[in-house]
């Protein structure tokens, strides 16, 4: 493909987000080939420099200047960040407003509540009592034998009703 084209694109963001992060962590270095280690800020600020260069020469100046915007953006952003106040937050309340917006609507959720129908609720607090007494001497009992003789030793009704009991709410 040779159409002689130029390739643009998220610079402006890219800047945003270099800023952001030079002023953010000013003494934050980055190793560039042929230099070596050069402060981060140093960087934006060259670049900058050549934004500002570039708008002068009248080429391309829409970009050169959505890259001034996209630093001043991430300048303030940083300093706002350094202050406590996310901007970030904001925004991903506002997708999410709009996400919500944007769904279908659809009725409850329902939710299968396994064994429901199973059991039949107790009369009257009197007979619950009971029968949770009368279970809780049976774990007793199943616990009294493990203590004796082992997990092995125990039947499968004696697991199955140690497990069911250990589920419980």
């Amino acid at each position: 493909y040779t159409s002689g084209g130029t390739i643009i694109g998220a610079s402006a963001a890219v800047m945003g987000v270099l800023f952001g992060i030079a002023v953010y962590r000013p003494t934050l270095q980055v190793s560039l080939i042929f230099i070596g280690p050069v402060k981060l800020i140093y960087v934006a600020l060259v670049l900058l420099v050549l934004d500002l260069i570039g708008i002068r020469q009248g080429v391309n100046s829409g970009g050169h200047i959505a890259h001034l915007g996209g630093a001043f953006y991430g300048y303030l952003y940083a300093k706002q960040l350094a202050q406590g106040r996310d901007w970030s937050l904001a925004f991903g309340t506002w997708v999410e407003g709009l996400l919500g917006l944007l769904q279908r609507r659809r009725g409850p959720k329902l939710k299968v509540a396994k064994g429901a129908g199973r059991r039949r609720p107790p009369r009257d607090d009197v007979d619950y009592n009971a029968r949770k007494q009368e279970e809780q001497a049976q774990i007793d009992a199943i616990l009294d034998k493990i203590g004796k003789s082992g997990y092995e030793s125990l039947s499968k009704e004696e697991k199955d009703l140690l497990f069911r009991a250990s589920h419980e709410r």
